[in-house]
């Protein structure tokens, strides 16, 4: 074959792989690897010691800009469910414990599920596309943990000579109807802005994408979850869980078969925000069910 052909058999090739890309037909690999969700008659915690786990290796990810990440090279996954609600247990290995987003040079820690919204088949694995080809994402994250188990931390705390002499800090009390003076100095939380909540309810955050650069967080938040670091054994360990049946449009069903999820780690203390993450190829995950 001459060169010139060979060269525009590639750029065909890498055209027709952008093509199908945003058309959302991507052809998605699954890895091979199964995730097992256990039933058990009650949610208990000995639940995990014979919920079977699964390692998935994580790489870069490289898809798309910012591409980087792959510090966590990877993760034991484990599920079990009782019928009504469903759990996921994430656990890696990070030498630090990074869940302070203070100073802008500080990145968290953080993991993800993502899967389907229509079970399936999986489709693309960046994102998904649109053309009914949406991802349902759950995105722990250790600073919402850390504000959750103890507050968090305020500016000046952790700049010590820092200093403000105007606040609204009456703002944050009760439930009394706001004044224009006060919704100026608390757009973010006046405008139900998730990412300026004063006070949270779950460390995780629900996410909904159909393509590169559309995640949004979704309509409804109903994901749990509980995330600890271990400083003996540098390690979090990261549950997740929700109802199996969706409440609202958009969310993942999980109870349908066949079906699939991807994860996700970032590693803050490596730079990794964004798209510069751990990520997994798809997995598929299959729910036991008794006779």
């Amino acid at each position: 074959m001459r060169k010139t052909t060979v060269i525009l058999v590639i750029v065909s090739s890498l055209a027709l792989g952008l093509a199908l890309i945003h058309a959302g037909l991507t052809s998605a690999v699954s890895s091979n690897l199964v995730l097992v969700s256990k039933q058990v008659e009650k949610a208990r915690e000995d639940a995990w010691k014979t919920a079977p786990a699964v390692l998935v290796p994580l790489s870069a990810q490289t898809v798309t800009k910012p591409r980087g990440g792959g510090s966590v090279r990877e993760a034991a996954l484990q599920s079990f469910h009782d019928g009504t609600t469903i759990y996921f247990r994430l656990q890696w290995h990070d030498e630090t414990k990074d869940d302070l987003t203070v100073a802008h040079e500080q990145y968290r820690d953080g993991a993800a599920i993502q899967f389907p919204v229509e079970p399936g088949r999986p489709y693309f694995l960046c994102m998904g596309a649109t053309h009914n080809r949406l991802l349902n994402i759950w995105h722990w994250k250790a600073d919402w943990q850390r504000e959750l188990d103890t507050g968090g931390v305020a500016t000046t705390d952790f700049y010590k000579n820092s200093y403000a002499n105007l606040y609204q800090f009456e703002m944050m009390k009760g439930e009394k109807e706001k004044s224009d003076f006060e919704r100026a100095w608390g757009a973010g939380r006046d405008a139900g802005n998730i990412l300026s909540l004063a006070k949270r309810t779950t460390p995780i955050e629900e996410l909904l994408a159909g393509g590169i650069g559309s995640i949004t967080t979704h309509a409804i938040q109903s994901v749990q979850g509980k995330g600890t670091y271990d400083a003996e054994t540098k390690q979090w360990t990261v549950v997740f869980w929700r109802t199996l049946k969706p409440q609202v449009k958009n969310q993942a069903v999980l109870n349908a078969q066949p079906n699939a999820l991807a994860i996700a780690v970032w590693n803050g203390s490596a730079g990794e925000r964004d798209g510069m993450k751990s990520i997994s190829n798809w997995i598929d995950l299959e729910l036991e069910t008794r006779k």
